[in-house]
Formats: structure tokens, C-alpha cells, sequence
């Protein structure tokens, strides 16, 4: 019987949710939508085909949301990524997150800064990416003291470092908690401060409670932090992707052209050369209403 893991290899479009899955373990079929598909019933269609050619597991959550089913790469397609990884080598395959609905709203940044990250850097791992808390936790030693840096996710473009701290609603942590934390980030800059690097923790916070606890916290450890709301963050990550990406001379990456079938590719050079009537009405006079078109 033929391998639909081998006959289907993904288009180039499915391909980058395949690498979003890589980089994040789960997502939601709504956050994959934002980021790679143009409508949620196409991103619906896409995934379930995924699934179908051996590449996706499908979760149902167990935390109420509106936006669609987990997914989650598959051993095998986990593993064809790991192959063509350029930043990592030996892993295992991951289990399951146990705190999937705190994953999820990790993601949400991910979700939110990618089609800036790749604007500016380009393609994720050849200019930037994105750790889950899996790859981003360490231990480290300094001193005679030992410490554990286990941030919810890292993200890394040019010479910045963000760790992402992610506090919902139902969280409530203790300002003890945000204490502990920020001690541990505070040793992890003077840690890396023979390095390049420009380590930097982003709070994003549901609440104003946990807003104030973080920015407390953070002040009595001397941490160079930025805290907000999701929304907040996301926008303060932006504008600090163009800053650095302008800081280090590099010019915007053009948008990406997504493989279209080879009759969307006569039709969008047919439409590059001149306008073609059909009786009164224009067809292909812009490249726009050429595009609305193509079968993907």
C-alpha cells in the first residue's frame, strides 16, 4: 500500500504551519488560520488533509475556546523536521504540554509578531526563532549557586533576546512567584552578560494585578523588563523587531509567493503582460482579481 506520508509531501504553504508547529508543539486551527491560510475553512480543509497524509494529530481541548481543534505534528513529521532543522539535532519527541490552555495563550504571541519576524528576518530559523518552554528551559551555574531559567518561550532575532512570561486570568500567581522568577532572570543577564546579547523579559498579563506584580518585581531585581497585555506586548515586540532590524542595516524581505498550481502560474503571467477582454468585462486586468482566483 503507498505511503501518503511520502506521496503527499506538504506545498509550501502547508509547510510553514508545519514549522509553526515545530517551533510552538500545539496550536489552534484559529492561530494557524492568522498565520499561514486565508480563511478558517481553508485552514480547516488543509489541516484535516494533513492529518489525513500522516503529517497532524488532531486534539480535541479540554478548556473551552471557540477557535477550532489542537494540533500537533506527528512522530514521523516531527522527526522530518527535526532532519531539516538548522538549530537543532538530538531531541526527543515531545509529550504533550500539560498546561495546554496556558501553551495556547503563549502561542498567541507567536501568532501575533511572526509575519513581522519574517518582514524583517526572513524565514524562521534562517533570521530568527521562536523556543517553547520545552527548548527555552536551562540550568545554569554561577557562583556557588545553582539555577533553573525556564521562561514560558524565548524569542531570539538579531542580537535580542525576549523571554515571554505569559500570565492569564485564571493564573493568580503570588507576588512571591513573580519574585522568585525575576531573581532567576536577573542572574541569567549578569550569566550572559559577556555575550552579545540583549536578554529582555516581556510580561504579558490579562490582568492589571499581575501587570503591577511583574513591574514590581522587576524593579526590585534591577531586570530590564517591558509588561502589559498581550496586545501590548505584541505591539512592543513589533515596533522592537523594526528597531533592531534597522539598527543592523537590513533591508524589508519581500512578501513570500505561496507554490500555486501551474494554471494559477499562467494566469498570473498572462495577467503581468497585458489586460485580456472577454467580450465587455475586463479579466485579469490587475493582479489582484487574478489572485482572488487561484485554486489553492
Amino acid at each position: 500500500m503507498p505511503d501518503p506520508f511520502i506521496q503527499n509531501a506538504p506545498r509550501r504553504r502547508d509547510q510553514r504551519a508545519l514549522t509553526a508547529l515545530f517551533s510552538t508543539t500545539v496550536l489552534l486551527t484559529k492561530q494557524l488560520e492568522e498565520i499561514v491560510y486565508d480563511s478558517y475553512s481553508h485552514a480547516r480543509k488543509q489541516l484535516y488533509a494533513m492529518g489525513k497524509s500522516g503529517y497532524l494529530e488532531r486534539i480535541v481541548p479540554e478548556f473551552r475556546t471557540s477557535e477550532g481543534k489542537l494540533w500537533i505534528l506527528t512522530k514521523r513529521a516531527f522527526f522530518r523536521e527535526l532532519r531539516g532543522s538548522k538549530l537543532y539535532y538530538d531531541e526527543s519527541y515531545p509529550e504533550l504540554p500539560r498546561r495546554l490552555e496556558h501553551v495556547v495563550a503563549t502561542n498567541d504571541v507567536y501568532v501575533g509578531v511572526r509575519d513581522e519576524l519574517e518582514h524583517r528576518f526572513g524565514d524562521e530559523e534562517a533570521g530568527w526563532h521562536w523556543k517553547h518552554e520545552g527548548r527555552a528551559f536551562d540550568r545554569f551555574e554561577m557562583g556557588s549557586r545553582r539555577y533553573v531559567h525556564q521562561p514560558d518561550a524565548e524569542l531570539c532575532f538579531g542580537e535580542r533576546v525576549l523571554y515571554i512570561e505569559r500570565e492569564t486570568g485564571r493564573a493568580r500567581e503570588a507576588p512571591s512567584r513573580f519574585n522568585e522568577r525575576t531573581k532567576s532572570y536577573a542572574a541569567r543577564e549578569r550569566f550572559l552578560s559577556h555575550e552579545r546579547l540583549v536578554p529582555e523579559v516581556v510580561w504579558a498579563c490579562d490582568t492589571e494585578r499581575d501587570t503591577e506584580h511583574a513591574l514590581a518585581a522587576s524593579r526590585r531585581h534591577g531586570v530590564r523588563a517591558v509588561c502589559g497585555t498581550p496586545e501590548q506586548i505584541i505591539s512592543y515586540i513589533k515596533e522592537a523587531i523594526n528597531e533592531e532590524a534597522d539598527r543592523l542595516g537590513l533591508e524589508p524581505f519581500k512578501p513570500e509567493v505561496y507554490e500555486a498550481s501551474p494554471r494559477a502560474q499562467r494566469l498570473l503571467r498572462r495577467a503581468a503582460k497585458k489586460p485580456h477582454t472577454n467580450g465587455s468585462r475586463p479579466v485579469g486586468r490587475d493582479k489582484d482579481e487574478v489572485e482572488n482566483r487561484l485554486p489553492f
